[in-house]
């Protein structure tokens, strides 16, 4: 998985790639129709990226909850798109650094031994 992050580094950092991903969000924003379908495509994705984790953390010896697990998938997601907003924002990035942080952050991110659930404190 770590390895696919570096081709998913460089589809989203590709400013054409980018350009286009940003427009469909725009537009699904604005029109109800698009949304459901990009939402449909995401959970999709989710799905698979959620499969993807708990396989690899499973074959790792822990055993995370379901939110944890989506946590993490929502994180790596979230990674990964902000970088079509960086692509844009600064088209000379220097990809292969990008690509090798990324590699280390899904790497320590995958790793992390499975922390309790945080607790809601509420201060009244």
């Amino acid at each position: 998985m770590i390895e696919r992050a570096v081709e998913g580094v460089e589809q989203n950092l590709d400013p054409g790639h980018a350009g286009l991903q940003l427009e469909v969000v725009a537009e699904a924003a604005r029109n109800p129709r698009i949304a459901r379908i990009v939402r449909a495509a995401d959970r999709q994705c989710r799905e698979s990226l959620l499969q993807t984790i708990r396989t690899l953390r499973q074959a790792a010896g822990h055993q995370d909850s379901e939110a944890t697990l989506a946590g993490m998938a929502e994180a790596i997601s979230a990674m990964f798109e902000g970088l079509r907003i960086r692509a844009i924002r600064n088209p000379g990035i220097d990809r292969d650094v990008v690509a090798q942080m990324f590699r280390r952050m899904v790497g320590d991110l995958l790793s992390q031994a499975p922390q309790s659930q945080p607790r809601c404190r509420r201060d009244t």
